[in-house]
């Protein structure tokens, strides 16, 4: 970190760096010639920010909710708080004050979040700071280790506790242990799983000619491991997703807090800063990528997390579970919890906007990736807005639905704050992807929303176009005689659209074992082919759980054929090792790649994969091309799709 201080001295000193005058501000001092910027006045950065530091070496590893600032020492000279996950061996905690780095304190774990609380009222009265890594919530006070917080042990499954029990008794031995947790994980899911089963299943068996040797008890790491273990307490631990901070009682800036922490078994815990207890737990449908709260432990409070299957959950006081849910299109990449409103970046290029009751305000579409989304409120302004990081390099400055102002970087930010730093109140500072450190402060004098700031394009096939009040008719003679022959053949009319949609549902479910028979469905069923072994036996109990879809593109002779496979499972399964593979007519089609390998199946994730069919005949014929989705070393498909292809274009052309 000391090329931190090396390289803003070649621009300004520290001081005047983050304690810049009026003067200073208001000079005609450049900004760095990577940095480009246009405000809804058609302006450039150096109007609006002051670029205070700009280090491309800082080699600073951090994700979204690793930046915070606060003011550790009271002294009206806050500091920037850095989790830094290094290069996941040598992570730290450090404190930046100006340009230098005051406090580097060693981590154990990979962080995951940071924030800062006050715990108690007690002088000297400074805040604390909470570093969630693994398991732990470490607490630091005065900026040195303080308590560590425990999160609380999870429900062991009872069969994994039986066998960790025979393994301690010698009843088992190493290999038949791994074997029967495998099929255990396979059954309840990885997340059921206690971490030493889990690093018992990563450890190598050996190899295929010692395993099929009678009497076999695995490797030596397995056998030294479960010697080592199988004795000792199993606990089952969750992990800290996301934390983020509730006032206790009073809504001041130095009042008591409380830590509100996610994890990863889809959980919510409010903690006491004074005794360090749960106090309140809510449980949610999946686990939360990012939280957000608003008002007080002691009155009514709102607690607002993005979660992993693509919504968003909204906690409230007086009940345990959720009260609303928003349903999105796409996964989760930021949220940002507004006065009156929840904005969220999406993975899929996007920035929503709703409001405290799921309504959706506004979808808007982005040039590029979103990385991180931070909330913006500039007091003397009273400007409130968000800043969308995209993987262009850019920083997209958004009021509502209308673009106030954009900063261009050499890199893709990491993880932005926004905030007061040094002696300065509206303050940003981005981390890129690269490592680098930029610092900007905005202006004094500055306008962040002019007189005709530009409306963003908004996605109306995704939002919805605007609705228009319906014109109702007035009440003709027809139709009072048709309502009149409703009331008096109300029963008759019922029973004769019941038959209808009886029917009709016998039809559709007729049609279904058709296709479900013929494998051409865009899921397997897993019933249609017999189970030759245990291999193919899993196959079948996977069956529901991943979709595949396609979609030709093109004119001919060379066609594209998209592929989108989903495992629709819930969050405690993924798939491994499944490949696509593709039947067709040689004669008429050849396929480029002939079969592709699929990586590990997340769920709720959407896996898009692309092939090249060309077809070498003129004769206008065109047949099906089937694609099948299978285990390695199987020979059940998991997932079979018929794709019907239409007629070269060559054939068409006169």
């Amino acid at each position: 970190m000391a090329a931190i201080a090396a390289h803003s001295l070649q621009q300004q000193p520290p001081q005047e760096a983050l304690d810049a005058s009026e003067s200073v501000r208001t000079s005609d001092t450049a900004a760095p010639a990577e940095t480009v910027a246009v405000t809804s006045s058609a302006s450039n950065e150096s109007e609006t920010w002051l670029a205070a530091l700009d280090d491309p070496l800082a080699n600073l590893q951090v994700v979204p909710g690793c930046l915070a600032m606060e003011d550790l020492e009271k002294d009206q000279n806050w500091r920037l708080v850095v989790a830094d996950q290094a290069d996941g061996v040598n992570m730290k905690l450090k404190v930046i004050k100006d340009t230098k780095v005051v406090v580097d304190n060693r981590l154990m774990e990979l962080p995951t979040s940071v924030c800062t609380f006050y715990m108690d009222n007690n002088p000297p009265h400074t805040p604390a700071i909470a570093v969630a890594s693994g398991a732990y919530l470490y607490v630091y006070r005065n900026q040195r280790p303080y308590f560590k917080f425990t999160l609380p042990p999870l429900d062991l499954s009872a069969r994994e506790k039986e066998l960790w029990h025979q393994a301690g008794h010698g009843e088992v031995n190493a290999y038949k242990l791994q074997t029967q947790l495998q099929q255990l994980m396979h059954e309840v899911g990885q997340q059921a799983l206690t971490t030493r089963s889990l690093k018992l299943l990563g450890m190598d068996a050996a190899l295929a000619g010692d395993v099929m040797s009678s009497g076999y008890e695995g490797s030596p790491e397995m056998i030294d491991f479960v010697q080592q273990t199988a004795k000792s307490r199993l606990r089952r631990y969750t992990t800290v997703t996301c934390v983020c901070t509730m006032k206790k009682s009073a809504n001041e800036e130095d009042s008591v807090s409380c830590v509100v922490i996610g994890t990863e078994s889809a959980q919510v815990f409010i903690i006491d800063p004074e005794a360090f207890t749960v106090i309140q737990t809510f449980k949610l449908p999946s686990p939360p990528g990012s939280i957000y709260s608003a008002g007080t432990f002691s009155g009514n409070f709102r607690i607002v997390a993005g979660c992993r299957d693509n919504c968003i959950y909204t906690l409230k006081r007086g009940s345990d579970t959720h009260k609303y849910k928003i349903e999105l299109t796409s996964a989760i990449v930021g949220l940002a919890l507004m006065q009156k409103h929840i904005s969220v970046g999406c993975m899929n290029r996007s920035v929503e906007a709703y409001n405290l009751h799921g309504k959706r305000q506004h979808h808007i579409a982005m040039p590029a990736p979103i990385t991180t989304v931070e909330v913006m409120y500039h007091a003397t302004c009273q400007f409130n807005g968000i800043l969308v990081g995209l993987a262009n390099s850019e920083i997209r400055i958004l009021q509502g639905d209308r673009l106030v102002g954009l900063i261009k970087l050499v890199s893709p930010a990491a993880a932005m704050k926004f905030g007061r730093l040094g002696r300065e109140d509206s303050t940003l500072v981005v981390v890129t992807r690269a490592g680098g450190l930029h610092v900007r402060m905005l202006k004094r004098d500055a306008k962040m929303v002019g007189n005709n700031p530009p409306r963003l394009h908004i996605d109306e096939q995704a939002f919805g176009k605007p609705a228009k009040q319906l014109t109702i008719p007035k009440k003709s003679r027809h139709y009072s005689k048709q309502a009149i022959r409703e009331r008096e053949t109300a029963e008759e009319l019922y029973t004769r659209s019941m038959a209808d949609i009886a029917q009709l549902k016998l039809s559709v479910a007729r049609a279904y074992a058709e296709m479900m028979q013929a494998g051409k469905l865009p899921f397997s069923t897993g019933g249609n082919v017999a189970a030759t072994n245990a291999r193919e036996e899993i196959t079948q109990q996977r069956a529901h759980d991943i979709r595949l879809l396609g979609e030709i593109s093109g004119f001919g002779p060379q066609f594209s054929l998209h592929l989108k496979v989903t495992n629709m499972a819930g969050q405690q399964k993924y798939f491994t090792h499944l490949y696509l593979g593709f039947h067709y007519n040689d004669n008429l089609y050849a396929v480029t790649p002939t079969h592709l390998h699929i990586p590990m199946l997340l769920p709720a994730i959407e896996y898009r994969n692309a092939v090249r069919v060309e077809c070498s005949s003129n004769t206008g014929q065109a047949e099906n091309v089937e694609v099948y989705l299978f285990e390695k070393k199987s020979v059940c498909p998991i997932v079979s799709l018929s794709v019907k292809m239409p007629v070269s274009e060559t054939v068409l052309l006169p």
